[in-house]
C-alpha cells in the first residue's frame, strides 16, 4: 500500500513538473499583476491581462489554473475585508474564482474558434453584471485605472465604464497579439520567408490596430455642453476620524472641537453615522448651534420612522430637517439577506441591529442645487446615480452628487482607494460635480471641468477644510443615451460569445 501511495506522489509531482510549473508560474505572476496593477501600478493595466490570455491560448489545465488566478487576484484585492471579519476575502475570493472559471471554461475554453476574442466579451458581460443588484460589487473595475490619465477622460465620459474596459480588453489582446507574432519571427522556429512573411504581415496588422485604438480617445475629447452655477459655493468638509467605540457625547464633544472657530457660512457637512444613535436632544441642539453659524447642515444619523430604522442622511437649514433614508444596503453589513439568522450568532454582530431599506428619490435643495444623496456604497452604482441625475437634467436643474461614508472599520488606504474611485467614475460618466464626506476618508470635492484633479484631505488623519468653488455640470453623452449605450455593448457581447 505505501508504494502505491508513493507511486501516487511520484504521477502528481511529475504532473507538475516542467512544462506544466511553468503555466503554474505563469498563473502566479499573472494574478499578482493584475492585483498590484488595481492597488498600484494603474498604468500597466494596458498589459495586465496578457498573462490571462497566455493561459487560455496555450496551457493545458486551463479552466483550474483561471480559478488559480482570479481566486489569488480577489484575495489580495479585497484583503482589507478581514478587519469586517477574517472570512470575508476567503469567501468573496472563492466564489468570484468559482464564477470566472465557469463561465470561461463553457463559454470560451469549450469553443474551437476565436477563444481570445470570446473571452474579452465575456470579461465585459461579468463586469456588468457584478456590478448589478442587492449582491453587485462594482469594484475593481479596468476603467478605473485611467482615472489620472486624462488622455482618456473622454473615453469615460462617452462610452462609460464597460465601453472603457472593452476597450482595455482590446488593448491587451492586440498588443498580446502584436508581440506573439514578433516574438516567433525574431526567436521562434519560422526559418523559411514565406512563413516569417506571413508573420511579419500578422505584426504589422496588430499594429495598425494598436495605432487605430490609442488614436480612439482622441474621437471623444470634444467638450461637452457646460452648465454652471454663477456664484460660488462654499461648503466646509468634516472628517473626524472617529473609533467605532466611541458614544455620541464625546463625539459630539471632540466635533466642538474641530469645528472651532472655522470660517463661518456656507453648507457644512459631516459623514455618515458620525452620530451612531436616532436623533436625541443633545444632537438636535448641536446641529441646531451650528446652524446659528453655517447656512444649512449635512450630516449622518439613524432615522427612526414608523417603526422602522434607516441609515440616513439629514439636512437641516434652520426652517425644516429632511432625510433621505438609505436605499441600496450592504449585505451582510446592514441587513441579513435570505433570513440567514444564525450569523447572528457570530461575534461580529453581536450589539448589532439591521437596518430598513428607503427610497431613492429624495433631493435635498440648496443655493439652487440639487443634492443627489447617496449613502456610502451606494455611489458605487451607475443606474442608482443616473437616472436621479438624468431626470434633474431633464428639468433643467442643477445635480451635485453628494456621499456620506463611513470607512472608520476599515484601516487600509486600499479600501478608501476603491471606494472612492468607484464613485469618481460615476461623476466623470456623468459629467457631475461631487461633494464626498468620509469618516477617515477620502473626503473632497471634485469637479468635472477639473479632469482628474480631486482637492481632498489626507486619508485617516482628523481633519476639517473649507471649499470655495463654482459648481459645475457638464451633461455628457453617457448620461444622455446611458441604456442605449450598455444595450450596445452587451448585445455585442453576447453576439460575439455565441458565434
Amino acid at each position: 500500500m505505501l508504494k502505491d501511495l508513493s507511486g501516487w506522489l511520484k504521477n502528481r509531482i511529475d504532473g507538475i513538473s516542467g512544462y506544466s510549473l511553468k503555466y503554474i508560474i505563469i498563473t502566479l505572476l499573472g494574478a499578482l499583476l493584475l492585483s498590484f496593477t488595481f492597488l498600484v501600478f494603474n498604468n500597466l493595466i494596458i498589459i495586465a491581462y496578457i498573462p490571462l490570455f497566455y493561459l487560455i491560448e496555450y496551457s493545458i489545465y486551463k479552466t483550474r489554473l483561471i480559478f488559480i488566478y482570479y481566486f489569488i487576484f480577489y484575495l489580495i484585492s479585497f484583503y482589507w475585508l478581514s478587519y469586517f471579519t477574517n472570512i470575508a476575502p476567503l469567501v468573496l475570493g472563492l466564489c468570484y474564482a468559482f464564477l470566472y472559471s465557469l463561465f470561461i471554461h463553457f463559454l470560451v475554453i469549450k469553443r474551437e474558434n476565436h477563444r481570445l476574442l470570446k473571452l474579452i466579451v465575456l470579461l465585459v458581460i461579468l463586469d456588468i453584471i457584478r456590478a448589478i443588484g442587492s449582491f453587485g460589487l462594482p469594484f475593481l473595475q479596468p476603467a478605473e485605472n485611467f482615472l489620472e490619465v486624462s488622455y482618456f477622460y473622454g473615453l469615460i465620459k462617452n462610452l462609460g465604464t464597460y465601453g472603457t474596459n472593452l476597450y482595455i480588453y482590446l488593448l491587451n489582446l492586440t498588443i498580446f497579439f502584436l508581440f506573439r507574432g514578433l516574438f516567433r519571427i525574431f526567436f521562434g522556429t519560422a526559418y523559411t520567408f514565406r512563413i516569417n512573411n506571413l508573420l511579419l504581415q500578422n505584426g504589422l496588422r496588430y499594429c495598425i490596430i494598436l495605432i487605430i485604438l490609442l488614436l480612439i480617445p482622441y474621437i471623444f475629447k470634444h467638450q461637452n455642453n457646460l452648465i454652471s452655477l454663477n456664484k460660488s459655493f462654499a461648503v466646509t468638509l468634516i472628517q473626524p476620524n472617529f473609533d467605532e467605540n466611541i458614544k455620541t457625547n464625546q463625539r459630539l464633544n471632540e466635533l466642538n472641537k474641530i469645528i472651532g472657530e472655522s470660517e463661518e457660512g456656507g453648507l457644512i457637512v459631516l459623514p455618515e453615522t458620525v452620530f451612531q444613535t436616532s436623533l436625541n436632544d443633545g444632537i438636535k441642539e448641536f446641529i441646531k448651534k451650528l446652524n446659528s453659524r453655517y447656512n444649512a447642515v449635512i450630516f449622518g444619523c439613524v432615522l427612526d420612522e414608523n417603526n422602522k430604522s434607516y441609515n440616513a442622511i439629514f439636512y437641516f437649514n434652520g426652517d425644516a430637517m429632511n432625510s433621505y433614508p438609505k436605499f441600496h444596503l450592504v449585505p451582510f453589513g446592514e441587513y441579513i439577506p435570505f433570513n440567514i439568522n444564525f450569523l447572528l450568532k457570530l461575534d461580529w454582530y453581536k450589539d448589532w441591529s439591521p437596518f430598513d431599506r428607503g427610497n431613492n428619490e429624495n433631493y435635498f435643495l440648496y443655493n439652487n442645487l440639487y443634492l443627489v444623496s447617496t449613502v456610502c456604497f451606494e455611489s458605487s452604482f451607475d443606474y442608482l446615480i443616473r437616472d436621479r441625475v438624468y431626470k434633474l437634467y431633464n428639468e433643467n436643474k442643477l445635480p451635485v452628487l453628494l456621499t456620506l461614508t463611513n470607512d472608520g472599520w476599515a484601516k487600509s488606504r486600499t479600501s478608501h482607494l476603491q471606494h472612492f474611485k468607484a464613485g469618481l467614475l460615476r461623476c466623470i460618466e456623468f459629467g457631475i460635480s461631487w461633494i464626498r464626506c468620509g469618516n477617515s476618508g477620502i473626503t473632497g470635492l471634485y469637479r468635472p471641468d477639473v479632469k482628474n484633479e480631486v482637492d481632498t484631505l489626507n486619508i485617516m488623519k482628523r481633519d476639517i477644510k473649507r471649499f470655495e468653488t463654482n459648481i459645475i455640470f457638464m451633461p455628457s453623452f453617457y448620461l444622455k443615451y446611458f441604456y442605449y449605450i450598455n444595450f450596445i455593448i452587451l448585445a455585442f457581447s453576447i453576439l460575439i460569445l455565441l458565434l
